[in-house]
């Protein structure tokens, strides 16, 4: 199984954006008023905030895996302008040497473990009636 992560655009996670925000009590005021980011950055750094309403923000999320790149497009700067095989299209990418690799059955443990677990029940069940012919 070999796959990545959806890029999806920056409107299309605001409501997960936003559902964290409102999680964060210095800065729940100010859910879709485009200054949390500002908010966000001046908290102190003793805050816990953060790291605290990460995860309870999580569940409520509309999406598998909330915390994505996310596409920002027209904006100068940002860490993904546009879709990666667009920049590739284009020419927009590093030309530096690039080294890659795989990993057998990646995200199996995670994506499919009830899967996995009914699989191995499965055989198990179908070896142990084999081998004391049940």
């Amino acid at each position: 199984m070999a796959s990545t992560l959806p890029l999806n655009t920056a409107e299309s996670k605001q409501e997960d954006w936003d559902d964290f925000v409102a999680e964060i009590p210095e800065c729940a005021h100010l859910v879709s008023s485009g200054k949390t980011f500002d908010c966000l950055r001046n908290l102190p750094s003793n805050s816990t905030s953060l790291v605290e309403h990460i995860m309870p923000s999580k569940p409520i999320s509309r999406q598998i895996y909330p915390w994505v790149p996310t596409i920002d497009e027209g904006q100068e700067g940002s860490l993904l302008p546009d879709f990666p095989s667009k920049l590739f299209e284009r020419g927009e990418f590093p030309k530096v040497p690039v080294l890659a690799g795989t990993c057998l059955d990646e995200g199996m443990s995670t994506n499919y473990s009830d899967v996995v677990t009914k699989i191995l029940t499965a055989l198990k069940a179908r070896f142990l009636s084999a081998l004391f012919q049940l």
